[in-house]
């Protein structure tokens, strides 16, 4: 399986790649309203009033400048832990998965 996810068009008309360090489980989040999220991370933290899906990936200076980076690993400056989804955690019922 190639873990390289392009992150989208830079302005030179590139695509940056950045490498997955963890994998992506399913997350099924049931919101308040009855409505249900199916979300693809590889886990969540709660940040002040906010449920944050994450991933861990390797990325250069440049490539986390687009990024919402929530950490940085000891391990290394490559390695981030980027958010893939914020959701107030006020209009959240139940998070199952991962």
């Amino acid at each position: 399986m190639d873990d390289t996810v392009a992150l989208g068009e830079r302005a030179s008309g590139t695509m940056p790649l950045v490498e997955l360090i963890t994998g992506l489980n399913p997350w099924k989040v049931k919101m308040a309203d009855g409505s249900v999220l199916l979300l693809w991370a590889s886990g969540y933290t709660d940040v002040g009033s906010e449920r944050v899906f994450t991933v861990l990936m390797e990325a250069t200076a440049e490539e986390q400048a687009l990024l919402d980076v929530i950490s940085r690993t000891p391990a290394g400056p490559p390695r981030v832990d980027v958010a893939l989804a914020r959701i107030p955690i006020a209009q959240i019922e139940s998070t199952r998965g991962g």
